[in-house]
C-alpha cells in the first residue's frame, strides 16, 4: 500500500512540474512569434487552471504534500517566467519604437534614391540639377536629409525621437519636389538613366 501511494504521489509531481513547464515554455515561445499580452495570459490562465486541478485533486489524498508541490511549481515557473519578462519588456520598447524603426527603413530607400543621382553618371547627365545645390528645390532637399540624419543619430530612445518621422516624411516631400524641378516625375519608377552601349570597332577603323 505504501508503495502505490507513493508511487501516486510521485505521478503527481511529474505531471504537476510537466503543466508547468510546458504552460512556460507555451507562453515564451508565443511571446516569440508575436509580442499579443492577451495571448500570453490565456495561455497562462490555461495552465494555471491544470496545475490547481492536480494539486486539488492530489491534495486529496496527499494534503501534507502541498507546500512541496507549490514551492515545486514556482521552482518550474522561475526561470520562464524570468526570461517572459525580459521579452514582454523588450516586445514594449519595440513597440514604442516602432515609428522610429518604420522612419528608418524608408529614410534608407530615400538615402538610396537620391545616391543614385549621385553615382550613377548616366544619371548625373541626365538630371544635374539634383547635385546642384544652388537649385533651389535641390538646397531645401539638402536642408531636409541632412535635418533627418541628425536626428536618426540620437536613436529611438531620445527624446526627440517622435520628430524623426516627421523628418524623414519632409525629406521624401522635398526630394519628389527636387526631381520634379529636375524634369523628372517619381511616379514614372525608380530612376534610371541613359544605357550606354559599348562601341564596336573593326580593324582599320
Amino acid at each position: 500500500m505504501f508503495l502505490a501511494e507513493f508511487a501516486q504521489l510521485a505521478m503527481a509531481t511529474v505531471v504537476l512540474a510537466a503543466v508547468v513547464s510546458v504552460t512556460s515554455y507555451t507562453v515564451e515561445r508565443g511571446l516569440r512569434r508575436s509580442p499579443d499580452a492577451d495571448t500570453a495570459f490565456w495561455y497562462c490562465f490555461s495552465g494555471l487552471c491544470c496545475a490547481l486541478t492536480v494539486v486539488l485533486a492530489a491534495a486529496v489524498l496527499f494534503p501534507a504534500a502541498v507546500p512541496l508541490w507549490l514551492l515545486l511549481a514556482a521552482g518550474c515557473a522561475a526561470p520562464a517566467a524570468w526570461r517572459i519578462t525580459r521579452r514582454a519588456a523588450a516586445a514594449v520598447r519595440y513597440q514604442d519604437t516602432r515609428g522610429w524603426h518604420e522612419a528608418a527603413a524608408r529614410h534608407d530607400a530615400i538615402r538610396v534614391r537620391w545616391l543614385a543621382y549621385e553615382l550613377d553618371p548616366a544619371l548625373a547627365i541626365d538630371y544635374p540639377d539634383m547635385s546642384d545645390v544652388s537649385r533651389p528645390h535641390t538646397a531645401a532637399m539638402l536642408r531636409a536629409m541632412k535635418h533627418a540624419d541628425a536626428l536618426r543619430s540620437l536613436g529611438p530612445d531620445d527624446g526627440g525621437a517622435s520628430a524623426y518621422p516627421t523628418a524623414v516624411a519632409e525629406a521624401a516631400a522635398r526630394l519628389t519636389e527636387a526631381e520634379r524641378a529636375a524634369g523628372r516625375y517619381p511616379e514614372a519608377g525608380p530612376p534610371t538613366g541613359r544605357t550606354f552601349l559599348p562601341v564596336r570597332r573593326t580593324s582599320g577603323q
